[in-house]
């Protein structure tokens, strides 16, 4: 872990007050901390494709914006890759591009906070929330 990436985390952290109105806020200090260490973060605010995954295969991605926004996923996706959605502020519709979402073409994050994590699973040809 980098430098720069220790002090994000520790300043995190120490933002988190005591007491059980921090539980929020711990999720929240965890998916940042998610974001600081994954391979690909995105924060997006527009209808967004994602590209198909040639080097890397784990996406997360916060949406933000006042009006509803689509994120498109790979046409091609390989066993094992991984989309992980969390919704700021307007609705966000998952597409899976040809590919069934658990059974359905798109799946829809409505609540404020939520996250949703996708991962494809090449013997059922379709992404799955996990």
């Amino acid at each position: 872990m980098t430098r720069k990436l220790r002090y994000r985390v520790a300043r995190a952290i120490d933002a988190i007050p005591d007491g059980p109105e921090a539980i929020p806020l711990i999720k929240d200090a965890i998916r940042d901390i998610l974001y600081l260490v994954s391979e690909h973060y995105e924060r997006i605010s527009a209808d967004h494709t994602i590209p198909d995954p040639q080097t890397v295969r784990h996406y997360i991605i916060r949406g933000s914006n006042s009006s509803a926004i689509t994120i498109t996923f790979p046409a091609t996706p390989t066993d094992g890759d991984r989309i992980v959605t969390t919704r700021e502020d307007a609705q966000i519709t998952l597409s899976g591009n040809g590919k069934n979402i658990d059974g359905s073409t798109t799946a829809i994050i409505s609540a404020v906070g939520a996250t949703a994590e996708c991962e494809f699973r090449e013997d059922d040809d379709e992404w799955r929330i996990v």
